[in-house]
């Protein structure tokens, strides 16, 4: 393919995980003002759509709305499940989610990135490049729903971040990934740069991995994968920090039928417990 093929490829790959990323904003208790507090995601696999997003953003007491699309939010469950370790020497995961049935109407999810674009890891030397996908907080407050799904969606060209930064963060390779990034470098989906760039909303967004794949006929192509949830970010150091995917499939026991990353897996199992 030549490299403009390989763009058009891979835009298309990266619209369809963002149409599936979504705005989360609370609702204040009496005057029902909705402040937007973080991200949240969609995958489907078979008959179950899972919504993800990261755990700290469902702190609280205020009922959650969730963006579905350009007109429509709908409020995420009170009961969810969630990450927890055996092993007090893991960091918290700071993941959440909630499974959904085909065709149950308890909840409206809208657009999913299917399971086999998300379950792939993709090493850092084996990566084109990386992004951090997301909505950011907006400093205004919202007086409709709708507003939620509205508030833009950013994306973040960044790079693995140097040992010095993750040891000053603490960061846990078992669990964990921290990612450097430069403020100009924040667009919106259509490549128009976001000034200033305000990472905080990012949380429970994704981080895709941009990488070579092969179709049927044996032609390679540029594809998007999402390989970890945004879970914190440290402004005086440029970076975001995410977990990687592959403890959630774990948990929940998706696995490929190539396991071996699961058994290259270090630290102790993270399992799903229910809130």
């Amino acid at each position: 393919m030549t490299s403009g093929e390989d763009m058009l490829e891979l835009e298309a790959g990266l619209k369809s995980i963002a149409e599936a990323i979504r705005p989360i904003v609370h609702v204040a208790e009496g005057s029902g003002r909705l402040t937007p507090i973080g991200s949240a995601f969609a995958v489907r696999n078979r008959g179950i759509r899972y919504l993800i997003t990261a755990d700290h953003v469902l702190a609280g007491l205020e009922d959650k709305l969730m963006g579905v699309d350009a007109e429509f939010s709908t409020r995420w469950p009170r009961s969810f499940s969630r990450l927890v370790s055996d092993d007090s020497t893991l960091p918290d995961a700071d993941i959440a989610w909630v499974a959904i049935r085909m065709f149950e109407e308890t909840l409206e999810v809208g657009a999913t990135i299917p399971l086999e674009q998300t379950i792939a890891r993709v090493a850092g030397g084996d990566a084109n490049g990386f992004m951090a996908v997301g909505h950011p907080v907006s400093k205004s407050r919202m007086v409709e729903a709708q507003s939620a799904v509205a508030s833009k969606l950013m994306m973040a060209q960044v790079r693995i971040a140097d040992e010095a930064t993750c040891v000053a963060i603490g960061i846990d390779d078992r669990v964990q990934f921290a990612l450097s990034y430069d403020s100009n470098n924040h667009t919106d989906l259509a490549g128009r740069p976001i000034v200033p760039a305000q990472p905080k909303g990012m949380s429970g967004g994704v981080v895709v991995a941009t990488t070579r794949a092969n179709d049927a006929n044996g032609k390679s192509f540029m594809k998007p994968y999402v390989v970890g949830v945004l879970t914190r970010f440290y402004p005086e150091h440029r970076t975001y920090v995410a977990t990687k995917i592959e403890h959630l499939w774990k948990a929940i026991g998706i696995l490929p039928d190539n396991d071996r990353l699961y058994r290259e897996m270090t630290g102790s199992y993270i399992r799903a417990a229910d809130v």
